[in-house]
């Protein structure tokens, strides 16, 4: 009976010692609690570091998230601003064609006109020729509005191009330049693994690391970390507002866009309020005893 009690009590010693082992090891990886013999000032700083370090890391993936919505929404600002574009082209096209027909038409009336001869200019020489039956009848104050209107919108229209050439070339440089900030993102993750592989031959936790020991190295490497992700939150804040100027200016672009086609449409009014007077001059013209005054 003593050896079986003697057996149970070093069987129950035994169990105990393996519990507190099981408890000790799990006790190394706990990072609530400090670890004997490290200062509890400097485990509490940090656990401050690492929660920074881990809000920082989440922050520039929301940026980066942000980026690329941007991104789309630029190109899908470009890909309307050419399409408006080209329906712009269409619908000048059309004006002209139409003009051309419209005359084309009017050149094949036949209108009687009395004129006095101070009344007849000839545009392209400073001599009335002999036959006038090729030449165009309007008013000099209508056609040199017209001419400057025509020159006022070329002007514009040269502009616009120089502002969306402008635009595009500054979207391309920032394509350039977050592709930088990538490549130099990745170079600084190489660099820091292969510090780690050079201090401690492998790819290292740094959680772990922490809640286990912290010393000199680490800290500095840390603080070199953190100094790199505020310089990159930095030149993040700063590509985004660059990033919003751009989107601020493809609005103007496409309220810019928006007036020429209202300035358009009232050229068309203008224009059609032209056809309707010559209309009412020239019935005006056909109605009997006009000629023999």
């Amino acid at each position: 009976e003593e050896e079986d009690s003697d057996v149970s009590s070093s069987d129950e010693s035994d169990w105990s010692s393996e519990e507190d082992e099981d408890d000790s090891v799990e006790g190394g990886f706990d990072d609530s609690a400090c670890p004997p013999g490290c200062d509890e000032a400097l485990f509490d700083s940090a656990l401050v570091l690492r929660e920074k370090r881990l809000d920082l890391e989440e922050q520039i993936l929301e940026e980066k998230k942000l980026a690329e919505t941007l991104k789309k929404d630029v190109d899908g600002l470009l890909k309307k601003a050419k399409v408006m574009d080209a329906q712009l082209k269409t619908a000048l096209a059309d004006l002209e064609a139409f003009q051309v027909e419209k005359q084309g038409k009017l050149n094949e009336l036949d209108v009687v006109v009395p004129l006095r001869l101070h009344q007849v200019e000839h545009v392209y020489n400073a001599v009335v020729p002999s036959d006038l039956s090729q030449c165009l009848i309007f008013a000099n104050n209508s056609l040199s509005g017209l001419q400057r209107r025509i020159k006022e919108l070329q002007h514009e229209k040269s502009e616009q191009r120089k502002l969306y050439k402008g635009a595009r070339q500054q979207h391309v440089h920032l394509i350039k330049n977050r592709r930088s900030m990538e490549d130099r993102i990745e170079q600084l993750e190489e660099k820091c693994e292969h510090m780690m592989m050079l201090k401690f031959g492998r790819i290292v936790d740094l959680d772990k690391l922490d809640s286990v020991t912290i010393n000199k190295n680490v800290e500095e490497l840390k603080e070199q970390v953190r100094r790199q992700e505020v310089k990159n939150t930095k030149e993040l804040l700063k590509r985004q507002r660059r990033i919003d100027e751009l989107r601020e200016r493809i609005t103007e672009l496409t309220r810019d866009n928006t007036i020429r086609l209202e300035r358009l449409n009232v050229l068309a009014n203008d224009k059609e309020e032209l056809e309707q007077g010559l209309d009412h001059r020239q019935r005006t013209m056909q109605q009997p005893g006009i000629g023999a005054e």
